[in-house]
């Protein structure tokens, strides 16, 4: 079964397999979180599920967003430094993973990130970069250290001033998760749940197949070949996603927590591993970690990774399942 191309308008393409009988197949695509949600459901699963998924997409924008003043990330970031903010189990759970894969990625992923990535949407917008000074402030703000989560009182608090969290790096995974989470228990036998082209669970095999069968792509670019999955997370990030143009200089869209800059080095990766979410955080977190880190990464958590440079060369771990285009070999 060939692998069918899903273009995007955003940062990474991704693909979903060509079915055969594919009008037995239920999918279906809606805009959530500012991107493109493409589920696709095996043949005798029924609507109801189907919207119910779209549903929980659409709780987890309103709950993650940093753009809705009602949403729990809003009530968090404008937090009065040290107070302690109710949180849903959804957000407790989500702030946990967070610290837990920051201390795994040695501070490469760090959902504390927030004033320096408003710091950089804000240069974009201005078109002017920010001052150093700015970029330090911003950066002195950010440490998932001084996030205080309270499991037992289900509260988050600031210990820092000026600080804001961002769920982008992880905020589509985990969406992802708890839709195959409820896939699942649903009895739903097989499915591919697709966000943003970048965030990707591919749940049971097709009838047609033994796995989901998804091509690398990304844009600009000759594809890189096709990867099969079966109940696993894959996510894809490019340093130039989307590039920010700022004071006549053009950078990545990747900020890097332990420096406060943005990522000017093309580079790209695609992680697999059980859950989206992780999948999502740790595929950033490759594009700043160095051959070192990612080998000590990988001893305390199982992924599977693939690492292209700035020349095209491809670097991946032995058991990354994956079959390279005639162009690749």
């Amino acid at each position: 079964m060939r692998a069918a191309k899903l273009l995007a308008a955003c940062l990474i393409i991704s693909a979903a397999p060509a079915l055969a009988e594919s009008a037995r197949y239920l999918r279906e695509a809606r805009l959530v979180m500012g991107t493109t949600l493409e589920i696709t459901l095996c043949p005798g699963s029924e609507r109801r599920v189907m919207n119910r998924a779209f549903e929980i997409a659409q709780e987890l924008d309103d709950m993650l967003s940093n753009y809705k003043s009602s949403s729990e990330v809003s009530k968090l970031n404008n937090a009065d430094m040290t107070e302690a903010v109710p949180l849903s189990l959804d957000l407790l759970e989500l702030l946990e993973l967070s610290l837990e894969l920051n201390k795994l990625t040695f501070g490469a992923f760090d959902i504390t990130v927030g004033s320096l990535t408003q710091l950089w949407r804000e240069a974009e917008v201005s078109g002017m970069a920010p001052e150093s000074s700015a970029i330090s402030a911003a950066k002195s703000s950010i440490g998932s250290k001084w996030l205080s989560v309270d499991k037992n009182a289900r509260t988050a608090a600031f210990l820092k001033p000026g600080m804001a969290i961002d769920t982008g790096g992880i905020g589509k995974g985990f969406a992802v998760d708890r839709i195959v989470k409820m896939l699942r228990e649903s009895k739903v036998e097989c499915a591919l749940v697709n966000f943003g082209h970048s965030s990707s669970y591919a749940f049971g095999s097709p009838k047609e197949s033994d796995a989901w069968r998804l091509s690398i792509d990304f844009p600009n670019t000759p594809s890189y070949g096709v990867l099969e999955l079966k109940n696993a997370a894959l996510s894809a990030s490019d340093t130039f996603g989307r590039p920010v143009k700022a004071g006549g200089v053009i950078t990545g869209n990747i900020v890097d927590p332990r420096t406060g800059n943005e990522l000017n080095t093309p580079k790209r990766s695609v992680v697999t591993t059980t859950s989206a979410a992780a999948a999502e955080a740790l595929s950033k977190a490759l594009l700043i970690l160095n051959e070192e880190e990612i080998a000590r990464l990988r001893s305390s958590i199982d992924f599977e990774y693939l690492l292209v440079d700035q020349r095209g060369d491809m670097e991946r771990s032995r058991s990354f399942k994956f079959f390279p285009s005639r162009s690749r070999q």
